[in-house]
């Protein structure tokens, strides 16, 4: 009998994670941890506060090789998934009182997650923009709301022939678009992928001109209205926009700026509505690997500026564990057939004191 007939690596387990290919159930595999549990109790707090100053976005720091994104992703399918999609997880939590927590509020309440990972082509808060409204459209996929991207409002003057006049016009005379494409058809298959590099000229363009027809949007505002129209029909109770390694965004040229734009949409988490009853639940989870005031865009804050940056955000740490590589190796295997593995066990490593012994250190030295 071959050991492969005996033991094997899960399906699902995966050497390194991105949250931004998260299928299936590998997220089952994450062992939890105190720290782990800590901060996602924090996080619930954030979403369930009866202080609403309190509900605020997530700032989270850990270096690299710290599991950060799996954590991630755990958090995400606790917050978001249908509640029995993790019923059978939730028992894995340590402690009692958060799994009461995370019960209670996931069969109340329910999150819309929207995943970005790293800079995205970003080069300023135009793309920012732009990047959130393509990854707010993906993650709703066949969900049709009524609240358009700016790709969806200019596709339909498009489609519908408004402003032709002017479009043939530009296509004719505007050196930089004519060298994406020669054509009406060719400029709407670019909006169709989603090239902000194309709707940039066109909304530069339009805005020269002095049109009606089409405007870009203030993403605060546009935010606010998915978040309105996914409570109103009954899709979820918060919108979360969750942004792994973000770290990147803060080193480009134009990172003043761009941390500036991300605190005004932080700050919609906690700005209240409802005769100040409610918030508009509209939030932030950063995952990065420098804290917030380690980072060159909030160095070049003032001081004013620095208060508030960090008043937006509650800052949490997710370090290196201590969960040994024999811990996570153990929970990724597949025991095929228990008992023959169990024999092998005490065969070759329970009655075999050396071999015991020198195991018994490797793991001890790993825990440390």
């Amino acid at each position: 009998m071959k050991y492969s007939e005996i033991i094997n690596v899960e399906k699902h387990f995966k050497s390194a994670f991105d949250i931004t290919s998260d299928r299936g159930e590998a997220w089952k595999t994450f062992i939890s941890n105190e720290r782990f549990e800590g901060n996602l109790s924090q996080i619930i707090n954030c979403f369930t506060s009866p202080v609403l100053n309190n509900r605020k976005s997530i700032w989270i720091q850990g270096t690299y090789g710290t599991g950060k994104s799996h954590s991630l992703s755990v958090i995400k399918h606790l917050l978001c998934d249908d509640y029995s999609d993790i019923e059978d997880y939730i028992p894995k939590i340590n402690r009692s009182q958060l799994r009461g927590s995370i019960s209670a509020f996931r069969k109340e309440k329910r999150v819309f997650p929207v995943v970005l990972k790293g800079v995205c082509g970003i080069t300023d808060v135009a793309d920012l923009n732009y990047v959130i409204q393509q990854q707010v459209a993906a993650a709703l996929g066949d969900i049709r709301i009524s609240t358009k991207t700016d790709f969806e409002s200019l596709l339909d003057i498009l489609k519908k022939g408004l402003l032709d006049s002017f479009f043939e016009n530009l296509l004719k005379d505007n050196i930089e678009l004519h060298s994406y494409v020669a054509n009406k058809q060719q400029l709407v298959n670019r909006l169709e992928e989603n090239d902000t590099k194309v709707l940039r000229i066109i909304a530069d363009e339009v805005k020269k001109a002095g049109l009606g027809g089409f405007r870009t949007h203030n993403i605060i505002e546009w935010l606010t209205e998915i978040k309105k129209e996914l409570k109103e029909r009954g899709i979820a109770d918060y919108l979360l926009l969750m942004w792994d390694e973000f770290t990147s965004l803060l080193d480009i040229s134009e990172r003043r700026s761009i941390l500036n734009a991300i605190q005004d949409i932080a700050e919609l988490s906690c700005a209240e509505v409802s005769n100040n009853t409610d918030t508009l639940g509209v939030y932030l989870l950063l995952v990065t690997h420098k804290k917030l005031e380690a980072t060159e865009s909030y160095k070049e804050l003032k001081e004013d500026e620095r208060n508030m940056a960090k008043a937006r955000f509650i800052e949490l740490d997710y370090g290196m564990q201590p969960t040994t590589t024999f811990h996570i190796l153990s929970g990724a295997l597949e025991r095929k057939q228990p008992d023959i593995l169990n024999e092998l066990i005490q065969k070759n490593f329970l009655d075999v004191p050396s071999v015991k012994t020198v195991v018994e250190k490797v793991v001890d030295s790993d825990a440390a």
